[in-house]
């Protein structure tokens, strides 16, 4: 009796957890010249990704930017997906009823995700941790241009686009944005990890036009705008995630 107890305690301890995994998927690659990556969540956990290459799933499904992910052949970053899914009845995801379709999907479901790109990639993935160079998001000298969010029940959000004005090419634009929220989408940018160290709690709303993320002729750089808002960056040091690519095979293989 007792080395069947210790039997099955030790079967237990070996056994995997149980991968969550959607109830229906389809994954194909998208037409070339398509549209660039949409990624949409909709009510009931369903989702629907057009034209997202392998890196941008990572990206979604780990919750980092695209310069955290490492390795892989090129055809990661370059051949483009569209992926449809819905999570089983009986799991968290499907009582979701997110109000915008950029909302990030529940946690339950970007581990559908993974459990997806593990099986039709054969993706195998591990994280590290590096302490190296970061850019600190800090309060400038100058008064701040940011205004209380108008509407807090909306998504966080900073987006970006074109002006149409030569000399302030770009603007960047935050919805009941916190200060972390505004330095994760500077941070897409800049290649590099984004740390608030404002000492903000609030929720803003603002805008900025800038020429280019770096120096340009045309106009001021992205750091210029960025004190014209009362704040500032500057160099500093600190941990940055990353998601490094050990294995992955195209898809059908």
């Amino acid at each position: 009796m007792l080395i069947t107890t210790i039997l099955t305690f030790l079967f237990l301890l070996v056994q995997s957890p149980t991968k969550l995994s959607f109830e229906v998927a389809s994954l194909k690659r998208s037409a070339l010249g398509g549209p660039l990556c949409n990624f949409l969540t909709h009510p009931g956990g369903r989702i629907a990704a057009v034209g997202c290459t392998l890196q941008k799933l990572i990206v979604d499904a780990y919750g980092v930017d695209d310069f955290q992910v490492q390795g892989g052949p090129a055809w990661v970053r370059v051949e483009r997906f569209n992926l449809t899914a819905i999570p089983p009845t009986d799991s968290a995801a499907s009582k979701s009823n997110p109000q915008d379709p950029k909302t990030r999907p529940p946690e339950d479901e970007l581990e559908m995700i993974k459990t997806l790109l593990a099986e039709q990639f054969r993706l195998k993935v591990h994280e590290e941790i590096k302490d190296g160079p970061v850019i600190e998001l800090v309060r400038g000298n100058k008064p701040l241009a940011l205004v209380g969010t108008a509407d807090p029940d909306r998504r966080p959000l900073v987006t970006f686009g074109t002006t149409g004005k030569p000399e302030h090419p770009y603007f960047m634009q935050g919805y009941n944005a916190s200060m972390q929220v505004f330095a994760d989408r500077i941070a897409g940018f800049l290649g590099q990890r984004v740390v608030d160290r404002t000492g903000l709690t609030g929720s803003y709303d603002f805008k900025m036009e800038y020429a280019d993320s770096l120096d340009d002729v045309r106009g001021p750089a992205m750091s210029t705008a960025i004190q014209e808002l009362g704040l500032r960056l500057r160099s500093g040091r600190g941990p940055t995630r990353y998601i490094v690519i050990d294995q992955v095979v195209p898809l059908g293989k």
